[in-house]
């Protein structure tokens, strides 16, 4: 690994990307320990359960560097017990840097105010904010708790009250999803017409957050 910003040290937090099969999504994991020809990582869980991943199967791991985020396509060779529940992954070299500061995405419990484009105004001619929560955030979009009865393509007008950012954003719902109620539902929204120094903003203040969470022992 020619770029120290690429090395995965011990003890590092990781995400464990499984691409497909019945296990496909992404699981919270650490580096317990590292060699040449291997990385061994804390098995994955879903709720208190170990996830059968098979030997063999391709996984990648995702993680922070110092200034980027990196990729690191590998298979698992052995699944251990003992001492505790790990994975084996084989070492190797391919690794990619993901072009991602922008979409760089932090869970969030965070308040907003939003405006419907396409709704009237009041009275007084002012938009008629409506309070949600953002539960994620990047530079690119948020995810929030939609209560409303909204649908792809609508336009919002928001007020994110960030740090160093003090203007309306808008954004466009390009997804959403029923949560396994049936009932509630969240919405994705994408950015438009964002300025880069404002997407910067944005970035700036999800870094500083997750490092509070980390110095915290919370993540």
């Amino acid at each position: 690994m020619s770029n120290p910003d690429q090395n995965l040290g011990i003890n590092q937090k990781i995400e464990i990307e499984i691409p497909e099969g019945p296990y496909q999504g992404s699981y919270n994991s650490k580096v317990s320990d590292i060699t040449e020809e291997v990385i061994t990582v804390m098995a994955i869980y879903e709720r208190e359960n170990v996830i059968p991943v098979s030997k063999g199967s391709e996984v990648n791991i995702l993680y922070e560097g110092d200034s980027a985020f990196y990729s690191l396509t590998t298979k698992i060779i052995e699944r251990v017990k003992n001492p505790i529940p790990s994975l084996i992954l084989k070492n190797t070299d391919q690794i990619e840097r993901i072009q991602r500061r922008s979409y760089f995405r932090v869970k969030v419990n965070k308040d907003i105010k939003y405006y419907v484009i396409k709704e009237h105004k009041d009275e007084e001619g002012q938009p008629e904010f409506k309070k949600t929560t953002a539960i994620d955030l990047s530079g690119g979009g948020l995810l929030m708790v939609l209560n409303d009865d909204l649908k792809i393509n609508d336009r919002l007008l928001f007020n994110l009250q960030i740090d160093e950012l003090d203007k309306l954003i808008e954004g466009e719902i390009v997804r959403i999803k029923y949560n396994t109620d049936g009932y509630s539902k969240t919405a994705g929204v994408e950015f438009v017409d964002m300025e880069r120094k404002d997407i910067d903003k944005i970035i700036s203040y999800l870094f500083n957050y997750q490092r509070k969470l980390r110095r915290r022992g919370m993540i």
